[in-house]
């Protein structure tokens, strides 16, 4: 791991933490009741996931390992020693949340478009 920045990793870890608990605060409340700036700053928070996601599978393929998914990847960084277990799990719930949150997105998006083009 020779050109690796564990400051910039640890900055990302925390930018995550932070997404998360965003993420959670808005997820707390009823659909109906978030306000647009709400829902933006969650798909926002969400987009760290991907920017996590990508720096892990780095890291991991950089110390030899080959993860398959970007789970396993952020898993890896506890191996390495560069986030802690708490961290590792964090990171991975926002990634899960992201993509169920993506996938919801594109499925109401194309039921609503659906249903437009019927009428």
């Amino acid at each position: 791991m020779g050109g690796v920045d564990k400051e910039y990793v640890e900055m990302i870890l925390r930018d995550v933490e932070e997404a998360v608990r965003v993420v959670e605060e808005d997820a707390a409340k009823p659909f109906e009741a978030l306000t647009r700036a709400e829902k933006n700053e969650m798909v926002q928070h969400c987009d760290n996931s991907r920017a996590l996601s990508a720096l892990a599978q780095h890291l991991a393929r950089d110390a030899g390992a080959r993860p398959q998914t970007p789970v396993q990847a952020v898993r890896e960084l506890v191996n390495m020693g560069l986030a802690t277990a708490e961290e590792a799990e964090e990171s991975i719930r926002l990634i899960r949340l992201r993509n169920l949150i993506v996938h919801w997105t594109v499925d109401y998006q194309y039921e609503n478009v659906k249903k437009t083009s019927q009428k």
